[in-house]
């Protein structure tokens, strides 16, 4: 039978963590799905624990090219699937039992042109819990669809919690010429063609952080994004329907490039002080750039930048910690020293970061001992961020 879903997973040299990926697949809920697991070249014995599975489960197969990248690998995929979906999982990421199906459910009722995506929890490198649950980050309520106006300003898709229609995606295909951020690259070329992606409120899978993961190869990190986002702002300058629709002016675009610069600059800072001279280096070709527009780094800012990088850098819940706090005050002190931010940054980012800190599952926790022991009830007033989160923790409408 066809099935409903082709799950493409490139994979180089991932013994340790292939076989749980294939197994979270095969606790699926859904079973109508095929695995395409392309071999990029291991020379770790990985292809040999898929080999095993696959005798076992007619599933999934196994794919084989020189090596030559993961977007290649993925391509590779793409045009041997058969399903009616694709859903692209790295060899170290994992779905929920429920995650395909919640996917498919949601993109069954959708029939406008648009690709679902969902929520992903956060895990360390051996797959254990960040804290109760970190989620990443989704702007705007579940529900809401990004458009090409929302891609270029960011990205916020999480590759493995996307559900891609195989006809969406045409003649598309994933870059073979960059190394970083090829989901980015291709959800831009996607959405100038007027593809629009559909949040849903469903946790559909784990992404596993590894320390210095944003850290490492980042000046060719940025200009790979550089390259890529400076094509898409063109050809929506370009699109007759578009250019007078949204602001794809290059002010927009050195602003843009500004904070994404900012994020990689503060989680090559924090791996120690000393790397707080590199950070500055590679960050000031985009602030110098984006300051003649009026751009500053605002505390909203520094205090994303900075709780992204903490939970890359040391791939747990973010505590306060003089590990990663000098080097964060030795750097957003030079950021304000060279003009960059106002002087009232660094104690402005310091309460946004705080706020980012609260761990909702575990306030949600707490409450419910708290009610439980005095034989209370709780009443959420005003649904914010963290209140939705609570109110989807698990037993909180029990008590």
């Amino acid at each position: 039978m066809k099935p409903l879903v082709s799950v493409i997973i490139p994979m180089y040299n991932a013994r340790q963590t292939i076989g749980h990926t294939l197994e979270s697949l095969q606790q699926q809920t859904l079973t109508l799905w095929n695995a395409l697991v392309v071999d990029d070249g291991s020379t770790d014995g990985s292809a040999d624990i898929v080999r095993g599975l696959a005798q076992e489960d007619p599933r999934i197969t196994l794919l084989y090219q020189a090596n030559r990248g993961p977007g290649a690998a993925r391509n590779v995929g793409i045009e041997r699937a058969d399903g009616w979906f694709l859903n692209f999982l790295d060899a170290d990421d994992t779905l929920e039992p429920a995650g395909l199906r919640a996917l498919v459910d949601r993109a069954s009722a959708d029939p406008s042109r648009s690709i679902t995506i969902g929520r992903t929890r956060l895990v360390g490198p051996q797959g254990q819990s960040i804290g109760s649950g970190f989620l990443s980050a989704m702007p705007g309520r579940p529900g809401a669809t990004l458009t090409i106006d929302d891609l270029l300003e960011d990205n916020p898709i999480q590759l493995g919690a996307a559900l891609v229609r195989r006809d969406l995606l045409s003649d598309l295909r994933f870059s073979e010429h960059q190394r970083f951020a090829l989901d980015y690259d291709l959800w831009l070329r996607l959405a100038l063609r007027a593809v629009t992606f559909r949040q849903t409120p469903d946790i559909v899978g784990s992404y596993r952080l590894r320390p210095g993961s944003q850290s490492r190869h980042v000046a060719e990190q940025l200009r790979a994004i550089d390259t890529f986002l400076a094509d898409a702002y063109a050809a929506a300058r370009e699109s007759v329907s578009l250019r007078r629709a949204l602001d794809a002016s290059d002010i927009r675009r050195s602003r843009v490039m500004a904070r994404f610069a900012l994020r990689r600059a503060t989680a090559l800072a924090l791996t120690n002080r000393s790397h707080v001279r590199d950070a500055l280096l590679l960050l000031t070709p985009y602030a110098e750039a984006a300051r003649g527009s009026g751009w500053s780094v605002t505390p909203a800012d520094a205090a994303q930048a900075a709780h992204e990088s903490i939970l890359h850098t040391t791939c747990a819940a973010p505590t306060p910690s003089v590990d990663w706090a000098t080097p964060l005050a030795a750097f957003w002190l030079a950021l304000v020293e060279r003009q960059w931010a106002d002087s009232a940054l660094i104690d402005h980012a310091r309460h946004e970061l705080a706020a980012r800190m609260v761990d909702p599952a575990l306030v949600a926790n707490t409450l419910l001992d708290r009610a439980g022991q005095h034989h209370k009830h709780i009443t959420l007033v005003g649904l914010g961020n963290n209140g939705r989160l609570l109110a989807e923790y698990p037993g909180f409408g029990q008590r």
